[in-house]
């Protein structure tokens, strides 16, 4: 059985006004959700792979794109997938934004050591799971598409976004668009 509470008003907490309850919620927007309240989340799954030699970081792999309701909202970004870096190698990764097709940019970098391991019966090489987050605040209401981007920190070494499709390699972009 359901349960109702009737009242006529409600009475502010120090006593010198009442608060009206008609239709309070309905026709309720982004634009009337308090400060920090999760307005939309958008998440994006892939499996492009990408490998570079190149020792500027570039994106690679699948985009998410959120197109934010306010100037004022944040985007909480969190990108994970696999990367593999060869042959004593190491590199940087980073999460880039491209805003309304005006060109990717990073946002935040983060630098990553070796997953190369030699072993007495050969070299073999693992991917390593990363997990990467940034909280932007884009300041517009285009759309913002988000991607990972590597680097090598030896030109001519590999470094592998995604680098074993046949054990089934994703990569998963979450946005979420809060309140600002």
């Amino acid at each position: 059985m359901a349960s109702k509470i009737k009242v006529d008003q409600i009475q502010t907490a120090d006593g010198t006004g009442t608060i009206a309850l008609q239709n309070q919620l309905s026709g309720m927007t982004s634009a009337s959700m308090p400060t920090g309240s999760v307005l939309q989340v958008v998440q994006v799954t892939g499996s492009t792979g990408s490998t570079t030699t190149s020792t500027t970081v570039i994106p690679v792999g699948d985009a998410g794109t959120i197109t934010p309701s306010s100037t004022s909202s944040k985007i909480l970004v969190t990108i994970t997938g696999t990367v593999r870096f060869g042959n004593n190698n190491a590199g940087v990764l980073a999460i880039y934004k491209d805003v309304a097709g005006g060109g990717y940019s990073e946002l935040q970098s983060f630098s990553r050591h070796t997953t190369y391991q030699s072993h007495s019966t050969g070299n073999h090489e693992q991917g390593q799971f990363v997990s990467m987050s940034y909280l932007d605040s884009p300041n517009t209401t285009s759309a913002c598409s988000y991607r990972a981007a590597i680097n090598s920190w030896t030109a001519g070494q590999t470094a592998y976004w995604l680098p074993n499709p046949s054990h089934q390699d994703q990569t998963t972009i979450i946005m979420m668009e809060i309140a600002g």
